[in-house]
């Protein structure tokens, strides 16, 4: 192999190594998406994210007569289109074949429903439900949503609704579910007094305690069981962000101010949420990742004028999904926020298809030399 050769290989491999570490050790940066609306300068929200970058809320439209109505929506390709569910219509979850779900208030009674290629399907609700009202809040890769009416958890599975169950209260949410159909969420204990977390696994219900105060709520959970909520802790009645895993329940702390709380987590380990800052009760958009909390805000750029508020999902390549306001032109903007790691992940993959490369120029030339 010439000296040239060698020199190239080992270039690409220093840059694979540099950039490996750089993911590791240091934070990262992100570019901002605005996804926009669906018509007027009115907001938009965003909640749930998949695997290909597509996410999905909710966002007034724009009728005749000047009149606003929410819709849900799916952005993809770098379009936001509506989901075609209805007025005062939330989507919350999409999964990785596109099946979203989430609820449709039109009737002033919300409606579950799931959404696959275009098609929607209302899931109905328990019986005995007063009103007869229900929310999808998470859908699966099977296309099991995990939701609930107005006062029990349920799943939805091949196309009937079976009820969670309870710690012996009265009302029960469920809000998230994994591929294996793991299901989170939180109930009231006997006599209503207060609420705990649950995982629901197995058939039954486990309580995941607290972080030494009175109530908790779980909010998400992936597919290696790991759960991500709030909890209240011992001191002040405050709420803060945990990661529930074999370990236990886990404090994830704030970002200085006095609450926070975890609102999903990706299969990294990577969560996201809300927290308080110091001296502000409105609070910012966090990532926990390798053991800190970090504030999303110092990760974009501080020139985009974005505050960002609240994240709400992140997919396994760390994309996430988040909530933000724009003052910068003296008018309050808040706009739904895709959020892409800085380098994005193809980056890798592309220093690695580069290393193949050189490395076969290196075995033809070595060939065509015999």
């Amino acid at each position: 192999m010439q000296p040239i050769q060698m020199k190239l290989i080992v270039a690409a491999m220093s840059a694979v190594v540099a950039l490996s570490c750089g993911a590791v050790q240091a934070a990262p940066s992100y570019t901002v998406t605005d996804l926009g609306t669906l018509g007027g300068v009115y907001g938009s929200e965003a909640y749930g994210i998949n695997a290909s970058g597509q996410v999905v809320g909710n966002s007034p439209t724009l009728r005749p007569g000047n009149a606003y109505r929410q819709h849900a929506f799916i952005y993809s390709g770098g379009v936001m289109s509506d989901l075609g569910v209805g007025d005062a219509s939330v989507a919350l979850a999409i999964n990785d074949s596109g099946q979203v779900t989430g609820y449709n208030g039109a009737t002033y009674i919300p409606q579950a429903f799931l959404s696959t290629n275009g098609s929607v399907t209302y899931l109905g609700t328990l019986p005995g439900s007063l009103p007869p009202s229900s929310r999808g809040s998470d859908v699966n890769a099977s296309g099991q949503v995990a939701g609930f009416t107005d006062s029990r958890a349920f799943l939805y599975s091949g196309g009937s609704m079976t009820d969670l169950g309870s710690f012996g209260g009265y009302y029960t949410r469920a809000t998230g579910i994994n591929d294996s159909g793991q299901i989170v969420g939180s109930s009231d204990l006997t006599g209503n007094a207060t609420t705990h977390a649950f995982l629901y696994s197995g058939g039954g219900l486990t309580d995941l305690g607290t972080l030494g105060g009175t109530r908790s709520s779980a909010n998400d959970i992936n597919n290696l069981g790991q759960i991500v909520g709030g909890s209240a802790i011992a001191v002040g009645g405050l709420s803060h962000a945990f990661l529930y895993g074999p370990g236990g329940m886990m404090d994830l702390g704030t970002l200085g101010g006095s609450n926070s709380s975890a609102n999903a987590i990706n299969k990294l380990g990577q969560i996201v949420g809300y927290s308080q800052i110091a001296g502000d009760a409105i609070g910012h958009a966090f990532l926990y990742s390798d053991g800190t909390m970090l504030d999303l805000n110092s990760l974009i750029d501080p020139l985009s004028g974005w505050i960002i508020t609240q994240a709400n999902d992140i997919n396994d390549l760390g994309q996430i999904a988040a909530n933000s306001c724009n003052n910068s032109t003296g008018q309050s903007i808040c706009r739904a926020l895709l959020l892409t790691p800085v380098p994005e992940p193809e980056t890798y993959l592309m220093m690695l298809a580069g290393l193949g490369l050189v490395g076969a120029m290196a075995r033809r030339r070595n060939y065509m030399r015999k």
